[in-house]
């Protein structure tokens, strides 16, 4: 065989290797929104989306308004998560704002959320996860 044809040959068995889709994450976050009732009070609601079975125990997460620190906090559960397929973690936790000053109308605030997941499985697992984005949101502390 020439050797143009041997390398044709090996050029073409190796360009027609199929490449499969990237793995979808362990864990991700599926929704990240924060309201304000007042000056010192506010809601965070989280959810994220879990796959690979278990039972998730533990949430614990960080959240920044504008690059400062909102809140934090920690969440028992007790959640059973699907083996096939995704499951989906609902959080709900108070935010309590120590700042006096705070935007009465609607703006623009860039939230960052990070964490982790305590999954039980045959050992505990620490899954962890972050988000960042932009919101409109009315009544925002001031900083």
């Amino acid at each position: 065989m020439p050797r143009g044809a041997a390398l044709c040959l090996v050029v073409g068995l190796f360009g027609c290797r199929t490449i499969g889709a990237a793995p979808e994450a362990e864990l991700r976050v599926d929704r990240l929104e924060v309201s304000f009732s007042s000056a010192s009070r506010g809601q965070l609601e989280l959810g994220l989306v879990v796959r690979g079975g278990g039972k998730a125990t533990k949430a614990q997460w960080q959240l920044l308004l504008d690059g400062q620190p909102l809140g934090s906090g920690v969440c028992a559960l007790a959640q059973q998560l699907a083996e096939q397929g995704p499951s989906k973690v609902a959080l709900t936790a108070p935010l309590l704002a120590t700042h006096t000053a705070r935007d009465e109308g609607w703006r623009t605030v860039t939230l960052e959320l990070s964490g982790e997941l305590t999954v039980q499985r045959r050992l505990e697992e620490r899954l962890q996860f972050s988000t960042r984005k932009q919101v409109l949101v009315r009544g925002a502390p001031k900083f």
